[in-house]
């Protein structure tokens, strides 16, 4: 596909006269603008919106993408396994009974349901009596253990590719998750679901339209949303609530001064063990044989299959110990001492004084969707997620 916007300000300059031309090639798509229109704006505010109004959503979704799709009667534990396996933080729910999409699961969603299975064990309990019940209680299905009986009444909600980028960003703002389905049906068939157009890619756009004067204002000003955070004294399980509550992307880990040590995110936590549970393995199976080159082992981690069950029981087992070592344990070692010294000039941080461009095109390169606000200390004073940045340009 093929699209060019030029937007250019009359010879008068001040009176908000301005001309947007949109041509677009696409075969079987809707036709934008097959001429050059003028129109006089209020303010640049109705801009931006008349902009949003008129460029579709099927303009800025891949040619090519992966969505992941779980029956309702699929296993908790297969559904997850998907996840994993594809390296993707959402699923979308198919009920074949009702023959239409009925839900969003992200990450958080099996965060809950692994939290879930070790409170419903007594403390005391040793390793075996744990991984049954959560083995029973896994293998129950997607729509038994995840989804409220209400979501199995209503239809997922998303957005046509001919409807405008304006409504998926307000549809977008006022639901709790970072995606929204695009959905197509033709007449009389089912409905096939082509993206999850998420805050991020959104934000992408934006960052080639959007005027310069926008992004170079300051992204970090008193107003900057607050975010909870934890010290690294604090155990896993205590900071898995934490994120799952209150359905936070990221949890800042803090040390006794209040500085930034770590960066907790639930999507890269999982991945995360997932690696060290096939290299615990790997070690156990090569002690007599030779160091192999670690970019092939890196991609052979991912060939064997991370079952659940076993992110279960790692996090049954570890439940208690504080975040930092987590962190040390699932994190490719580079010197324990090393570890142990990080600090926030070595995460990817949002500043003082970083502008909006700024900020937005760290958060697109690194492929996260929240960025931490630190003062000059290295003290946390907020956190800036893709949907906030998404709001204000």
């Amino acid at each position: 596909k093929l699209w060019t916007m030029r937007k250019g300000l009359s010879e008068r300059g001040h009176d908000g006269l301005f001309s947007i031309e949109i041509e677009q090639s696409k075969l079987g798509a809707r036709a934008l603008s097959s001429s050059y229109e003028e129109r006089t704006f209020s303010d640049e505010s109705e801009i931006k919106t008349n902009f949003l109004d008129n460029v579709i959503c099927e303009d800025i979704i891949p040619q090519s993408s992966k969505v992941v799709v779980v029956d309702v009667n699929l296993s908790v534990c297969s559904a997850f396994e998907a996840l994993v396996d594809n390296k993707t933080s959402a699923a979308v729910v198919w009920d074949a009974a009702e023959q239409d999409y009925i839900a969003l699961l992200t990450v958080v969603d099996f965060l809950k349901v692994l939290i879930t299975c070790v409170e419903e064990v007594e403390p005391n309990a040793d390793g075996k009596t744990f991984e049954s019940f959560a083995q029973k209680y896994i293998k129950g299905s997607v729509g038994e253990v995840m989804i409220p009986p209400s979501y199995k009444k209503e239809s997922l909600i998303g957005v046509d590719p001919g409807d405008s980028l304006q409504e998926a960003v307000d549809l977008l703002l006022t639901e709790e998750s970072d995606f929204i389905p695009v959905l197509y049906q033709e007449t009389n068939l089912e409905v096939v679901i082509l993206h999850l157009l998420s805050s991020r890619r959104l934000l992408s756009f934006l960052l080639k339209v959007v005027p310069p004067e926008d992004l170079e204002k300051t992204a970090i000003p008193l107003s900057v949303p607050r975010i909870d955070t934890v010290e690294t004294t604090v155990s896993l399980l205590e900071v898995l609530h934490l994120a799952s509550e209150k359905q936070d992307v990221v949890v800042p880990v803090v040390d006794n001064k209040g500085q930034l040590k770590h960066i907790f995110n639930s999507g890269s936590m999982v991945m995360k063990i997932s690696r060290h549970i096939c290299n615990v393995e790997k070690k156990g199976e090569e002690k007599t044989e030779t160091k192999r080159d670690e970019k092939v082992d890196l991609e052979e981690t991912f060939k064997r299959r991370v079952k659940m069950i076993e992110v279960a029981s790692f996090i049954w087992e570890h439940r208690n110990k504080t975040i930092e070592d987590l962190f040390l344990l699932v994190t490719p070692k580079q010197g324990e001492e090393a570890a142990r010294d990080t600090t926030w000039k070595e995460i990817e941080v949002a500043r003082e004084g970083a502008t909006f461009g700024q900020v937005t095109q760290v958060m697109i390169d690194n492929h996260l969707q929240a960025l931490v606000c630190i003062d000059e200390e290295g003290e946390v004073v907020g956190a800036l997620d893709a949907k906030y940045l998404l709001k204000e340009l």
